[in-house]
């Protein structure tokens, strides 16, 4: 058995056997069913583990930097998990770190844990191998291993590295681009916004010398335009102050969106741009000229940007264009883009700001205001604000979390459902407002009809996914039981209530 204590061996399980020079990885296959399956396994192998994730790369080489008597690792994953993009990422991250050998990038390096010495590391690379022996059945790969020459001196002393500094802002997984939130009001979309700007941002330097938190492609529809709510957020003095939440100021702010006077010592203003672009033309007055002509219309667009001054401007316009269109609903519905978007500082104060312009342009068209939708391109938050934002959070979105499903706040815009058991089967409807079928299905389990609406993307909102499922779960333990289902309602039997 191995003699050395393995890296974190409670948390980052492996399978030990006998005094080896071969390891074995199985990719995404769990190595102590493999062990129970085939006992070879233990006698064959000084360690096997799995190797899930990026961050199973670093426990590897950490497993492998303890045992140097380790010369040889296969890699073996012929699962069916194990063949996909996500099941060979961590096979393919140590290949290439093999291969590099002592030419070990910064970008290659960045994929491992930093505490990670690289000397280390390439002292290493220099006397292990690594085999790719996927396509081979388990048989093979313990024959090849039983045919591999044992024993010999260690290459080096047992190494161990500090643990990993778990950095507070380090971002989840993630989509990596293209985040849709939306929400009732100005404040409730702009926390779920800034939510994601501080769950899921990437570190990033900027052009300004101070890092970023930043999220690709970040869109946010506030449904609701009213804005008098805004004195009635709860947080403390201080974070209103950071943000902006003070209505007065915001007042004032917003009327810069309609004003077509620049200052001489600003090199923009978004009312200039939008109100008198090259001194020439009012471009909300054409938009609201445009919806007057035309409800159809896909023209009534203003943009900020000016090419010929905005090229080598060192602070070009964050706010890019705006647009207006009315919807099915009669409604009039406008659409902003920026490039550049500072989520914590900026983002509340424009969207208010865009809000008045909206409000605007509803007064004079007559058409009512629908939603706003805000594309921030680059959704950041700067490092210098990453405390005061989970603050915010904290204070504002994460501990009010309404842990229950609201029939009023959490009607989905895309329907109701209604579930009932036909037999031995589930039936789900997507019913309009005005209680017409939209779309029907009829299951075998809960699973499957859930899935079929998840799959379709017939729904819009988590919670009502949520609710649907746990809906569809008791009309499944009903309907097994024998027991009438009745939506909305607990099932009781012997005494156990199910909600």
């Amino acid at each position: 058995m191995c003699s050395v204590v393995l890296y974190k061996a409670e948390k980052y399980k492996v399978v030990t056997g006998a005094e080896s020079s071969v390891g074995l990885c199985t990719i995404w296959t769990d190595p102590f069913t493999l062990a129970d399956r085939e006992p070879d396994i233990r006698n064959t192998f000084a360690i096997t583990g799995s190797l899930y994730s990026r961050e199973g790369v670093s426990i590897m080489l950490r497993n492998l930097a303890l045992h140097p008597e380790i010369t040889t690792v296969y890699l073996w994953g012929n699962g069916k998990l194990s063949q996909t993009a996500v099941g060979t990422k961590g096979k393919n991250i140590i290949l290439t770190l093999w291969n590099h050998g002592k030419a070990l990038q910064k970008d290659i390096l960045s994929e491992i844990q930093r505490e990670i010495d690289v000397n280390v590391l390439s002292h290493m690379f220099k006397h292990i191998s690594f085999v790719e022996l996927s396509n081979k059945s388990l048989d093979e790969v313990i024959q090849t291993a039983k045919e591999h020459k044992k024993g010999g001196e260690p290459y080096m002393e047992p190494t161990s590295f500090p643990d990993p500094v778990i950095e507070e802002d380090a971002p989840m997984p993630s989509e990596r681009a293209n985040f849709s939130v939306r929400g009732r009001t100005l404040t409730e979309t702009w926390m779920r916004a800034l939510d994601r700007v501080i769950r899921y941002g990437y570190l990033k330097e900027t052009e300004v010398g101070i890092r970023q938190k930043e999220v690709v492609a970040l869109s946010w529809t506030i449904e609701n335009t009213d804005i008098t709510h805004i004195e009635e957020i709860e947080l403390p003095e201080r974070l209103k102050s950071r943000v902006g939440i003070e209505k007065s100021v915001l007042d004032q702010y917003a009327t810069v969106f309609l004003d077509p006077v620049k200052p001489e010592d600003v090199a923009y203003t978004y009312g200039n741009r939008l109100r008198n672009y090259r001194g020439k033309l009012d471009q909300i007055e054409e938009i609201i000229t445009k919806l007057k002509d035309s409800k159809i219309t896909r023209r009534a667009y203003a943009t900020t940007f000016d090419p010929l001054v905005d090229h080598d401007n060192p602070s070009p316009p964050c706010l890019m264009s705006v647009q207006a269109l009315i919807a099915d609903d009669e409604k009039l519905h406008m659409i902003a883009s920026f490039r550049s978007h500072d989520m914590f500082k900026a983002a509340l104060p424009n969207a208010y700001g865009l809000l008045h312009v909206m409000k605007y342009i509803s007064e004079k068209t007559s058409i009512p205001e629908g939603s706003l939708t805000i594309h921030s391109t680059s959704a950041h938050v700067y490092e210098d604000d990453f405390k005061d934002a989970r603050d915010l959070l904290k204070c504002g979105m994460w501990g009010k979390l309404k842990l229950y499903f609201d029939e009023n706040d959490d009607i989905d815009p895309r329907g109701i459902m209604r579930i009932e058991t036909v037999g031995k089967k589930i039936q789900a409807s997507l019913l309009n407002n005005d209680g017409e079928e939209l779309h029907k299905y009829l299951g075998l389990s809960a699973r499957e009809v859930s899935l079929h609406f998840a799959r379709l993307g017939l729904l819009s909102r988590q919670e009502h996914m949520v609710d649907l499922s746990i809906e569809l779960t008791k009309a499944e333990i009903a309907m097994k039981l024998q027991q009438e289902y009745i939506q909305d309602r607990p099932l009781i039997f012997d005494s156990i209530v199910i909600k």
